[in-house]
């Protein structure tokens, strides 16, 4: 729908890994910060919230879909906006989910891969929460520069994938 922004963690299937942590004489961490993100700071997080409310508006009802919660002790700013997808309800795992949104020319995320999985820690353990919310979770298209047309066709998409699924909305 949109051309996203820079990743800053990337692999090749899409995953937010992080394999590799630069260093500069050994002492300090780089960083790099696109200055645009911090002078739009407010506008950003602004419209953020604003598309994160359409998102709610939109998919609230859908069975299977576990909205981001919201606690009136902090203020979410969205910076991305991810669900869960509980397949027994919803009909389609988030991974089959993704699937056929992109066949829709919809890019969406898996979810962040436990940290115990990414490669740099070379971990066997098992984490079963994690990895069952890694597996669940979908990150949808959450750019600022989205418009209500956009957030409308990708939550008709996931409701249309969930009606076909054989589930009733």
């Amino acid at each position: 729908i949109v051309e996203p922004p820079p990743a800053v963690c990337k692999s090749v299937d899409k995953e937010f890994l992080d394999g590799v942590v630069r260093l500069n004489d050994g002492k300090r961490l780089i960083l790099t910060l696109d200055i645009r993100v911090v002078t739009q700071i407010d506008e950003i997080i602004e419209k953020k919230r604003h598309n994160a409310s359409v998102y709610r508006d939109a998919l609230k009802s859908v069975p299977g879909v576990i909205l981001p919660p919201e606690k009136n002790w902090a203020k979410n700013i969205f910076w991305l906006y991810s669900i869960l997808i509980e397949q027994d309800l919803f009909g389609v795992s988030a991974a089959e989910l993704q699937e056929q949104l992109a066949r829709k020319n919809i890019e969406t995320r898996p979810l962040f891969s436990p940290v115990h999985r990414q490669p740099v820690y070379g971990n066997k353990i098992s984490l079963p929460v994690c990895e069952k919310l890694s597996n669940q979770g979908l990150s949808l298209p959450s750019s600022s520069i989205l418009k209500e047309s956009d957030i409308s066709r990708i939550s008709s998409e996931i409701k249309d994938i969930q009606i076909r699924s054989g589930r009733e909305i």
